[in-house]
């Protein structure tokens, strides 16, 4: 899917160009986000969605003519998969996970957070100004989260029975909070094992100590 989207007003004119690159399976609930499926308590899939400010023109603006070009901003996906959870990092959060019993396990994801961590800059590469200029051209109504937000993704094998961070900070989204009742029994149990994490990256960049995000999860019959 590849966008362009400007605007050109009286006094300054404000052109961005958005390409979007786009895996299968990438979402957009909030732009910046990682989505982690678990086949077992320990192999899975992942889903990176990322945001650049490139320094070089992209195809587009090397093929387009009558515009000058002044901001560029790369929505990127990526995906793969990893046998072992514990091996999963990406610049300061990392992932493991495990097995309570038979049928109940847990996955836990440490965020380092402050002037230390690494992450935010690559999951949002670009100054605040550049990134707000995008939001503003690309979603003007604002209902489009770009860049303000880290949303971590957990697609588990059993039902999240029980979630937590410490210190209590961000958003905790429990897949059944929005889960409609008249739904086909299949899919409300496939929403039962997402558990969601949104952490604010105002807080990431400012709050030192880290975050400590716990999962538990258990096969229902």
């Amino acid at each position: 899917m590849n966008r362009i989207i400007g605007k050109v007003g009286p006094v300054h004119k404000i052109v961005l160009l958005l390409l979007v690159l786009t895996l299968m399976g990438c979402e957009e609930t909030d732009v910046v986000a990682i989505r982690v499926k678990m086949e077992d308590h320990s192999r899975g899939t992942i889903i990176v969605n990322s945001i650049a400010v490139p320094d070089q023109a992209g195809p587009v603006e090397a093929a387009a003519s009558g515009a000058d070009w002044q901001q560029r901003a790369n929505l990127v996906c990526a995906a793969g998969s990893f046998k072992s959870i514990a091996d999963l990092k990406i610049h300061g959060i990392s992932f493991a996970g495990g097995t309570t019993t038979e049928n109940a396990g847990f996955v836990q994801v440490r965020i380092l957070t402050g002037p230390e961590a690494l992450w935010p800059g690559v999951m949002v590469s670009g100054t605040p100004e550049q990134i707000e200029d995008a939001a503003k051209v690309v979603d003007p109504a604002g209902n489009l989260k770009l860049g303000s937000t880290l949303e971590i993704e957990i697609t588990l094998p059993g039902n999240v029975v029980a979630q937590g961070t410490k210190p209590q900070i961000g958003k905790l989204k429990s897949s059944t909070d929005n889960l409609d009742r008249d739904q086909e029994p299949d899919r409300a149990k496939a929403k039962n094992r997402i558990a969601r994490l949104v952490l604010p990256l105002d807080f990431a960049r400012e709050h030192e100590g880290g975050v400590v995000w716990h999962v538990i999860w258990e096969k229902g019959d």
